[in-house]
């Protein structure tokens, strides 16, 4: 149950490995993104639920979780009868959250299947980022959430109809491509900034011909998350090279303006790591949020922490709002284990410099060589956690 190509690819390639067949069941044909209360007890009234659970040996959903609300909510029926029999798969790639505007119902729904946690519901998670976030916001997790990267393979059939890049200039390979941004318009654009500094980058389209045609370049820039952490994987898997700026420099050109998509990210990235550090100074934290909230509805409050809470968790705030980046662990752009695979900019300058390094000493790292063999290694492990995973279903069935 998942409406994103890239998700429906990659559990093609795990459901294939284990010789199982599924069908796609995409839920904007059903109900729009970040699915309510009202409408997920509509789906259940409407007999859908029952009608998709008797069909469904296992249901699976992909991307964004809230699609999975109406059968979550089947879970916490009263009447045993009514609740949903199939093994449901939640697989968390997008934030448990994603557009939903009820969120006080939503975390409480999340709260009760997680103390008592039916034995045919299950979790899963293609970042490290993904639980760490719903703990924190909901203040507790199921039992077990495994962490299963995406497989990093391709589909060349996704990429027939895609448009190419700019490739007026003939030898790609003496250029470093970047994807166009698809930010709204009236919001800073990365790009924009590129375009003004006169880099010489050619810019591709949203449909690009995937790894495939990034290969036909020097490497590859992202600013996180202009394409998902997928891309990221898929991209390691075949071989590009790929330029990150670094934690650091990704934080001011968001403090400057200039990547507006990313600072939502970046301040619950900033909130996880305090959350793991101190969970009783993030707790205090946001009961400070939400009275200052309070107080601005009446007319007037400073934006800023309390003296007081200030002062008795001094330690972590100083680390909180100072240069030390915890939370670059939970970003897989920037975990150790890719480091190997990425090159890291922390200016404007040091990108220039990038660009203006010949193709044949570009790729020191010889991430074209190594990304695949690499790569090959996580994707069993996912595998191997996927087979895991249905087996233990299996088990739990007799």
């Amino acid at each position: 149950m998942n409406g994103h190509r890239g998700c429906n690819e990659n559990m093609h390639g795990v459901l294939s490995s284990m010789r199982l067949n599924f069908k796609v069941l995409d839920p904007r044909r059903l109900i729009r993104y970040g699915m309510s209360r009202m409408e997920a007890t509509k789906l259940i009234k409407a007999g859908f639920i029952q009608k998709l659970c008797d069909a469904s040996d296992v249901i699976i959903i992909a991307d964004t979780a809230p699609d999975a609300r109406a059968l979550l909510l089947s879970l916490l029926d009263k009447n045993p009868k009514k609740r949903c029999k199939s093994n449901i798969v939640v697989e968390l790639t997008n934030r448990y959250d994603w557009m939903v505007r009820d969120r006080k119902y939503y975390n409480s729904m999340f709260s009760q299947l997680f103390a008592n946690p039916p034995k045919n519901l299950f979790w899963v998670a293609n970042n490290p980022f993904e639980a760490v976030f719903m703990n924190m916001e909901v203040g507790s997790l199921p039992p077990k959430v495994r962490l299963l990267r995406a497989l990093g393979n391709v589909n060349a059939q996704s990429f027939q109809d895609s448009k190419l890049g700019n490739d007026t200039t003939a030898g790609k390979e003496d250029f470093l491509s970047i994807i166009q941004d698809l930010e709204d318009t009236g919001k800073p654009k990365i790009g924009d900034v590129l375009s003004y500094l006169c880099m010489p980058v050619a810019t591709l389209p949203k449909k690009y011909g995937g790894p495939t045609e990034l290969l036909r370049y020097k490497g590859f820039i992202e600013f996180p998350y202009q394409v998902s952490v997928m891309k990221f994987y898929e991209n390691i898997a075949n071989g590009v090279p790929q330029l990150l700026p670094t934690p650091r420099f990704l934080k001011q050109i968001a403090a400057a303006g200039h990547h507006d998509y990313i600072v939502k990210w970046l301040d619950s990235l900033d909130d996880a790591s305090l959350f793991l550090k101190n969970s009783t100074a993030f707790s205090i934290l946001q009961k400070e949020r939400k009275q200052l909230e309070l107080a601005k509805a009446r007319g007037g409050a400073k934006n800023r922490i309390s003296e007081k809470m200030y002062h008795a968790f001094k330690p972590e705030f100083s680390s909180f709002s100072d240069a030390s980046f915890d939370w670059v662990e939970l970003m897989d752009f920037y975990r150790a284990e890719f480091a190997p695979f990425v090159y890291l900019f922390d200016s404007f300058e040091d990108l220039g410099r990038m660009i203006n390094t010949a193709p044949e000493s570009f790729d020191y790292k010889r991430v074209r060589e190594t990304g695949p063999v690499f790569y090959a290694k996580i994707r069993q492990k996912s595998l191997d956690g996927w087979k895991a995973l249905f087996d233990e279903m299996a088990n739990s069935a007799k």
